[in-house]
């Protein structure tokens, strides 16, 4: 593992515990990740992780080791927060997602993006992808009660969609 690895592990990044992975398709995994930081973290729904999958693979550069991820639930109380892994690429975090193990310890660091929910409108549109779904899922159960929500979500095979 590198120096910069190393700072990054136990300077910048937020540590948690694989505690959960189920397969919800073809090709989403379901993973929970569980710590203390998630219990403190001030959740806005549409936030994603930066998640450093690659600790300590030194074949691999480390702008490939890190891959986003949209949360697809969370449980501040709890402390867990779920993620729905689309592997249809079959990337890097593909194959992570497939490979990782309940157990696992991962690493994060939250990120904000600009797609968040907005309760404003009286109605919305949901247009994306597979790999989107659990982010829009996220967006769908946030922006409120009572507002008229229409969706068109694209993916190559049925079986490849989940369910909230």
């Amino acid at each position: 593992m590198s120096i910069i690895e190393n700072i990054l592990k136990k300077v910048v990044l937020n540590e948690a515990v694989i505690t959960e992975k189920v397969t919800l398709s073809q090709s989403v995994f379901k993973i929970r990740l569980q710590s203390e930081s998630i219990r403190n973290a001030n959740f806005l729904p549409g936030s994603f992780l930066r998640m450093a999958i690659g600790i300590g693979n030194e074949e691999v550069s480390l702008k490939d080791k890190i891959r986003s991820y949209s949360v697809w639930d969370i449980n501040s109380k709890e402390g867990f927060l779920d993620l729905a892994i689309a592997t249809h690429s079959n990337g890097m975090g593909s194959q992570w997602a497939k490979e990782c193990q309940v157990g696992d310890q991962v690493y994060f660091k939250w990120k904000k993006g600009n797609f968040l929910a907005n309760d404003s409108a009286d109605s919305y549109i949901i247009i994306g992808d597979l790999s989107a779904l659990s982010h829009l899922y996220m967006i769908n159960r946030n922006i409120g009660e009572n507002k008229q929500v229409a969706s068109v979500i694209t993916a190559n095979k049925k079986a490849n969609y989940f369910q909230i």
